[in-house]
Formats: C-alpha cells, sequence, structure tokens
C-alpha cells in the first residue's frame, strides 16, 4: 500500500486557472496514477498540469495503484476554487465623445474575494479601481477593454 500526500501551487484563481499538482510518496511502491480533477476531465501522469475553465470549488482526487495492485485513494474536498471575471459595457458602440458604463459580472466563489480590481480601457488612458467604472472615449476606434483581479481566500 502507498502513503503518499499530493499538493497543487495555486490551487485559487481565475479561469482559466493552471495548476500545477505534485505526489509526494511516503511509503510503498507505486505502480499508476489516476487524479480526477473534479471538472470531468481525468489524468494518469504522476505529477500533471491541468486547466480548469469552469468556475467553482472542485474535488479532486488521487488513486494510486501499487505493484500489488492495492489502491490508495486521496481525496481533497472543494479544493480548487476557480472564479471568473466577466463584464458588460452599455452602450459597446456609437460615436464620439462615448460614455460606456461598465458593470462587473464576476463569479467569485463562496469564501473568496477579489483585490486588486483593475480596468485598462484599451485606449492609453489612467486604469481604474472603481467595481463599476464610467468611461468616455474620445477618439472613434475599437478598443480593447480588459479586466483583471486577484483571486484570495477570506
Amino acid at each position: 500500500m502507498v502513503e503518499a500526500i499530493f499538493a497543487a501551487a495555486n490551487p485559487a484563481g481565475i479561469a482559466p486557472l493552471t495548476v500545477v499538482f505534485s505526489v509526494t510518496e511516503r511509503a510503498g511502491d507505486p505502480l499508476s496514477y489516476l487524479w480526477d480533477f473534479g471538472d470531468g476531465t481525468t489524468s494518469t501522469l504522476r505529477d500533471p498540469e491541468h486547466v480548469y475553465q469552469t468556475t467553482g470549488a472542485h474535488t479532486v482526487i488521487l488513486r494510486i495503484t501499487d505493484t500489488e495492485a492495492v489502491v490508495t485513494t486521496i481525496r481533497r474536498g472543494y479544493y480548487i476554487n476557480v472564479g471568473q471575471l466577466d463584464f458588460d459595457a452599455v452602450p459597446s458602440e456609437g460615436g464620439s465623445p462615448l460614455t460606456v458604463q461598465f458593470t462587473s459580472n464576476n463569479i467569485i466563489p463562496t469564501g473568496f474575494v477579489l483585490l486588486d480590481l483593475v480596468w485598462d480601457f484599451g485606449d492609453d488612458s489612467a486604469d481604474s479601481t472603481e467595481e463599476n467604472p464610467v468611461h468616455t472615449y474620445t477618439v472613434v476606434g475599437d478598443y480593447n477593454v480588459s479586466l483583471s483581479a486577484r483571486l484570495v481566500q477570506l
């Protein structure tokens, strides 16, 4: 029988969230690994990297089979927590000057909060840290707006 633990380098963040898992065996002779990442996907690698696309709290299960076909199961409930940044912009087109109301529609897992919220309006103007800012575009054009933040456990 294998005695082991596993860990994730970054178990909370914003989708798409890349998580690197690692296993530490304390005893036994492992032969194979089967990871269930809690989002419908699996891996047979010892130390896999997985990208979470779906929001929420994900339970991760690792099954290690040893050379005598004994299976050790390690389960970490609600271990990976994934949030999503999203927003609306109204109006999304028009003449210059165009004043736009941005509204956050972020998805935040229970027990977490967003910190360091930053809006980049894509027009070389100053960034905003307001939750739902209003911004005026003075030059006609297409702009790529981005919203960034960190997901932190309370």
